[in-house]
Formats: C-alpha cells, structure tokens, sequence
C-alpha cells in the first residue's frame, strides 16, 4: 500500500504551512543535509514571500489563473477538471515551444508532454500569497470544491456583492483579461498592463512587514538583480530596516552555516577514500575560514536571529537551534582548526546521524556509495536566484529594461 499524507484541516493558517511543506518536498535544490531548512525556509519566506525555488517564470501567475477563469466561465465540473487543466496547460506549453521568445524557465520545454510537474501545482501557493488567487484551499479541494461554487454561484448571481462575502469569488477582480485567443500566442514575456498588475500584486505581498520583494518590485533596478546574493545588491542601503536587519542575519547564517556543510563534505569524502575531494575541501574550507573570520562570528547575536525566524510558519526544532549555536560558539573560537577539531567533527556527525538515521552516510556503506562528491554544497541564498528571474521579467514587462 502506498504511503501518504494527510492532515485535519482545522484553519488557514495550519492548511497553508501544511501546503508549504508539501512543496518543498517537490522542490530541487532544497537538499538539506544537517536539518537547517525551517531556519533558511523562515527567512526565504520573509524576504520574497510567495516564491519558491523551482518558480521560474513570471507569466504563470497570469496563465494559470486565466486558465481556470476560462475553465470556470464553461462550467467545466469537478469530475472533469483535473483533465481539462491538464490539457489546457498542455495548449499552453506547446504554444510556448513554438514561440520565438526566450524560453529558459518554462515548463516541459525539454520534457514535453511527459512533463510531471504543471505550473498550477508550482504556483499555486504563491498566488494565494499575491492575492491573485482568493479560494482559500489546496488545488485538490479547489477542484473538488467547483460544483458546489457553481450552484451556490447560480443562486446569489443577483448578489454580486454576497458572492464575493461568501468566498465563492475564487479569483482576484482585477486580474487582467486574457490575451485575444488565449492560450495561443502565448509568450513568456509581459504587456506593460500585465506587468503593472503583477508589480502591484507582487508589493501587496508582505509577512509581518513589506518585503523585500515588495520593495524591489516598486523600485526596479536592473543592476542589482545581477548581485549573486541580495545582501550584495546595490541598493542595499535603501531598503526597509527591517529587510536590511533580516539580510544581515541572513548572510551570516548562509557564511558561517557553510562552513558545517563544508566539514561535513570533507568527512565523506574522508570516508571514501577519495583524495582529490579531500584536498578539494581542504582548500575550500581555507577560503571559507578566511571569509567567516572577517564576518566577526563573536558578534553575531543570535537572540536576535531566533526572534526574527521562530514562529513564522515553520519548524525549527531545539536540536536545530542547539546545533546552529553549537557550531557558532566553535567559530567564535577559531574557525581555522575547525577541519581537523574532533568537537566540531563530531558535532556535524551526531547532527547528520540523527537526521537520517540508518539512512546516514556515516553508519550506510551503501549511502556513502551513492555519495558524488558534494551533498548541500552551496552557501543559502534564500530563494534569490529564482527570484532574480522574476524580477527580471517583471523589469522587462515594465519597460525598464530590453
């Protein structure tokens, strides 16, 4: 029998955590050897809210709602819903394909129709955080929901206003219209009025305060989504206070928690007797000593870290906290010895064998085999690459770049 998951669907709040974690496990690029995802997760979601890593193209958070606008103006029912949006984004991938526009980001490009994953799934959480889509529930329970809003749609459509109290409004009213003929002559590109919505909709998209997403969305600047992270972008110096605060932790949590993946890469290649790694991260570990000495780990305050990420929609457990901090104290003694420090060694082992369990890479022959080299080897960058793409055609849509 296969296994599953399932939850009591008690409120929002619960629902939409819930649909954050099972994206993630669909996500690439989220590997997350030594249990740091709650903390780096907390911190994405604060910064660029409604994103996600594997959201590549802005134009989805218009073509999948426009999708079942029209789905819904047919009155396709819940029976044959999953179908027909399979179908429809199907139009849409292949009218994409034959387009002569630039088609990096888009879904299927090379898989085609045996693409697995559809942009409704990919988007969908990031349009409830928009706004774009009002339906408050996960996609499976908006199409099983379709019925039902259709009747009671028919029995209040002298009510307009009562459609909208009730929820049966399921789609932002000010979503611009479908391009003529839609889904052909699609492309990945935005008219300026779609980009204008997006760009209000993108600002409107906060946490507990405006986000960094909001505030480069309303101040395009081509330059800075070229920074490799967003605490090296240009226009540092003038985002909100509370952006700048949380980007400070941010970068020393992405430079002082590398240097626990470097080790941890060091050891497994220890393991595997493989020299050229060993040397490879031997020599990694050297430049990250440097760059983390110049960080002042001494002066980090991670009181300050825990209240800005604890309680914000994700799981950061003790042990997590207990490691981090572990790790932190052992920095502030000295980041240079740290490859070849038992403690520091043995506190990356005990934290990756508690993880995984028989799965670690330590106690399983077999796991260690299916080690290449390099397992979580990338500093965080908090969902910033993707969002760079997004931005980048939200600029172009504006006309503020070409």
């Amino acid at each position: 029998m296969p296994s599953s998951l399932t939850w009591v669907d008690h409120d929002t709040e619960a629902r939409n955590r819930m649909n954050r974690i099972l994206a993630l496990f669909r996500e690439r690029d989220t590997r997350d050897e030594l249990g740091l995802g709650g903390i780096r997760d907390s911190i994405s979601d604060q910064l660029f809210p409604g994103t996600s890593t594997i959201q590549t193209r802005l134009c989805y958070m218009l073509y999948v709602p426009w999708m079942y606008r029209i789905l819904e103006d047919n009155r396709v029912g819940s029976d044959a819903i999953e179908d027909r949006r399979r179908e429809f984004e199907l139009q849409i991938l292949d009218n994409l394909r034959a387009s002569d526009d630039d088609l990096s980001g888009v879904f299927g490009y090379q898989a085609g129709h045996s693409v697995k994953r559809l942009p409704s799934e990919v988007y969908w959480s990031g349009l409830e955080t928009w706004g774009i889509r009002l339906y408050p529930g996960a996609q499976g329970q908006y199409h099983r929901s379709l019925d039902a809003i259709y009747r009671r749609r028919k029995r209040t459509s002298r009510r307009s206003a009562e459609v909208a109290e009730e929820g049966f409004l399921t789609w932002h009213p000010g979503l611009p219209a479908p391009r003529e003929g839609f889904p052909k002559n699609v492309t990945t590109s935005l008219a300026l009025e779609e980009a204008r919505y997006l760009q209000e909709r993108m600002a409107t998209a906060t946490t507990t305060s405006p986000s960094l997403l909001a505030y480069l969305a309303v101040h395009p600047d081509p330059i800075g989504i070229e920074a490799d992270y967003p605490w090296l972008h240009p226009g540092f110096a003038s985002f909100p206070a509370d952006q700048q605060r949380l980007l400070r932790h941010a970068y020393r949590f992405s430079q002082v928690m590398y240097g626990a993946n470097l080790l941890y890469n060091h050891m497994l290649s220890e393991l595997a007797r493989r020299e050229d790694w060993v040397a490879e991260h031997r020599q990694n570990l050297r430049i990250w000593t440097q760059e983390t000495d110049a960080l002042s780990p001494e002066d980090w305050d991670l009181r300050e870290l825990w209240m800005l990420v604890k309680g914000k929609g994700h799981t950061i457990t003790p042990q997590a906290e207990r490691f981090v901090s572990e790790w932190v104290s052992l920095c502030r003694s000295g980041s240079a010895g740290l490859v070849d420090d038992e403690r520091a060694r043995g506190l990356v082992r005990e934290r990756e064998e508690r993880l995984k369990l028989a799965r670690s890479r330590f106690r399983n022959s077999r796991a260690l085999d299916q080690y290449g080299g390099r397992a979580g080897y990338q500093p965080m960058d908090f969902r910033w690459s993707p969002v760079r793409g997004l931005l980048g055609d939200l600029y172009r849509g504006l006309d503020v770049i070409s």
